[in-house]
């Protein structure tokens, strides 16, 4: 019988695999069985904690330190138990956060939990991991927390705690002689209602691009997505996201096969099963080739740990010349983040770089290592009012300085831009989000974005010009900050925003590159400048402020400014960030930010 139990709360997956890997790790290093690992939404009331020794949490912040969908619930339930709910049925609890420091409210739904836990009488054990994404330090964070904590957890239950050195994977990859049908890519069979796990295999047509042509312009990328609602049962509402699977590029799979050897067997058909019936069920399907898994299901493309790094120095690496050189880039995080993280390195371009034999790397440490293909998330940038049966997107396309590393999905966009003949399809989810516009139609909307930022707001300002007969909708006072680089080459959707007069809507444009002799500016200039009138709208007419676009570039210096400019008309800077921290309550401040 299991004595651990793994929560985990995600929006995005992440505490997912994070919640997975610890509870295959506790298997494997105090004995098969011993830990269970489920999603926090499937739990039938707190009881079912008492029946265990130690509940393990991974929460993840969503936003700015909200509590996700699936926790919220949960969350709800134990704010509402009484102190001494558990009355020493359970005594402790483990708890590790995932959140950004971008954000203001950093492990805000991590906090809140840490907190209901220790107000009924639930002891911590080890300290209160935080993993921070907006860092890139998510995954270092997470591996030193687990190597503090397992000591801690053997001496807990009782049993010896043994590190091994040899690799134990947790499934195994069976090559078949018989060549049945295989699992390709994502069912076209599935049945209503879709979600992360069961995409929707959709459409995708009207690719344009949006941005000049020029070596200092990011491509920017429109797309439509059909969503066929009375087949697919697919409704979104105005400022929602969806989620794309991508698929990796031949390029990318092709020079990842060869590095680890597997090119030559690239179509042999392969099985991959659990190694015992308490691992965690394998996310590729379960008949298909090394080709289809690295093409469609596996994150061949991420982001590199140290752990990885030393995990294959140490286990796998029969060189001891490389093997130094590896330990040497995954000796501390500063190296590491300067090497390896800032040029995108992904683990077969950072190899290929070693004169060294990767065949002996088992392909189920991979699988386990790199985990699977993350959808992308895009904030729908046309509104359900105006286009209910279809999402735009507009996606800028992701390069890196170094190996000229592209995203995965950008760069499926470029190649479908490319061949404008062709019919594609993705599998798509929705995403609920909060970024809702007001009720009452005629309160006025403050919109505040940088570059790709401006999508949810084309959507907001569709909706809210948007007239028909049934029901009239008033347009009044929207307003659109919007910051770029050069208006002549990086302006997105430059037809629609002129098709509005000035009493629709007020664009103002800030540019950061702007042509010689003009003076740089960014969004927020150009609220400071206008400082009396953000004042009376948000003070005095009660408008909502919008915030989307690059959280480490943008988001802290919009929130600022408001704070200075707001302290005026309250008294003072403790008043004004009371009052704007009050407005994220009443959700009249919302921030739609990465």
């Amino acid at each position: 019988m299991a004595r651990v139990l793994v929560y985990y709360s995600t929006q995005t997956d992440t505490s997912k695999l994070l919640g997975q890997d610890f509870g295959a790790v506790l298997n494997n290093t105090f004995g098969e069985g011993i830990c269970k690992v489920t999603n926090i939404r499937d739990l039938e009331g707190l009881d079912v904690l008492g029946e265990f020794e130690l509940v393990c949490f991974f929460i993840s912040s969503y936003g700015d330190g909200e509590q996700c969908d699936e926790g919220m619930e949960f969350y709800q339930t134990l704010m509402s138990a009484d102190d001494g709910y558990f009355d020493k049925s359970l005594t402790h609890f483990t708890l590790f956060g995932l959140g950004s420091s971008l954000y203001d409210l950093y492990q805000g739904a991590a906090k809140d939990f840490y907190g209901q836990l220790l107000e009924k009488k639930l002891d911590s054990l080890g300290q209160f991991g935080m993993g921070d994404d907006g860092l890139a330090t998510l995954t270092d964070d997470y591996e030193g927390w687990k190597f503090d904590i397992l000591p801690q957890i053997s001496e807990y239950l009782r049993i010896p705690y043994q590190v091994s050195e040899k690799y134990k994977g947790r499934y195994r990859v069976l090559e078949l002689v018989e060549e049945n049908q295989l699992h390709t890519h994502f069912s076209t069979a599935n049945k209503p209602p879709y979600h992360s796990d069961k995409p929707y295999v959709a459409h995708i047509h009207g690719l344009k691009r949006l941005s000049a042509v020029n070596k200092d312009s990011k491509t920017v990328i429109h797309a439509t997505i059909d969503l066929d609602s009375s087949d697919s049962g697919l409704h979104y509402t105005t400022g929602d996201h969806i989620g794309i699977f991508p698929s990796n590029s031949d390029e990318n799979v092709d020079d990842f096969l060869k590095i680890f050897g597997l090119y030559e067997k690239k179509d042999q058909h392969i099985s991959i099963i659990p190694v015992d019936r308490m691992s965690t069920k394998c996310f590729v399907p379960s008949h298909t080739t090394y080709r289809q898994i690295c093409k469609n299901f596996l994150e061949i493309n991420a982001c590199l740990s140290r752990k990885i790094l030393r995990q294959i120095s140490e286990l796998f690496i029969s060189s001891e010349q490389t093997k130094q050189q590896l330990l040497e880039l995954s000796k501390d995080r500063k190296t590491f983040m300067d090497r390896v993280v800032s040029k995108h390195k992904t683990l077969a371009s950072l190899l290929v770089k070693f004169d060294t034999d990767c065949s002996m790397i088992p392909f189920s440490f991979l699988l386990e290592s790199l985990g699977p293909l993350k959808p992308r998330y895009y904030s729908i940038s046309s509104s359900s009012v105006k286009q209910p049966q279809a999402a735009d997107i507009t996606v800028s396309t992701v390069q890196s300085e170094g190996d000229n590393f592209e995203g995965v999905f950008s760069k499926n966009l470029m190649n479908m831009l490319d061949d404008k003949d062709q019919t594609f399809s993705v599998p798509i989810f929705l995403e609920q989000t909060k970024f809702r516009l007001p009720f009452d139609t005629t309160t006025p909307i403050i919109m505040i974005c940088a570059g790709v930022g401006v999508a949810p707001f084309r959507a907001f300002i569709q909706e809210r010009t948007k007239s028909t007969p049934t029901k009239k909708r008033q347009t009044t006072n929207l307003y659109l900050y919007y910051g770029l680089r050069n208006i002549s080459r990086d302006l997105l959707y430059r037809d629609e925003w002129e098709s509005y007069s000035n009493d629709e809507l007020v664009v103002k444009f800030a540019e950061s590159r702007p042509s010689k002799g003009l003076r740089k500016l960014y969004v927020q200039d150009l609220l400071q400048k206008d400082a009396g009138l953000i004042t009376d709208l948000v003070c005095e007419q009660k408008a909502s402020i919008y915030v989307c676009g690059d959280a480490k570039k943008m988001n802290r210096g919009v929130s600022k400014t408001l704070l200075e400019i707001i302290k005026e008309k309250k008294g003072g800077i403790k008043q004004a960030d009371k009052f704007l921290k009050y407005q994220k309550i009443l959700g009249k401040y919302q921030e739609d930010v990465w």
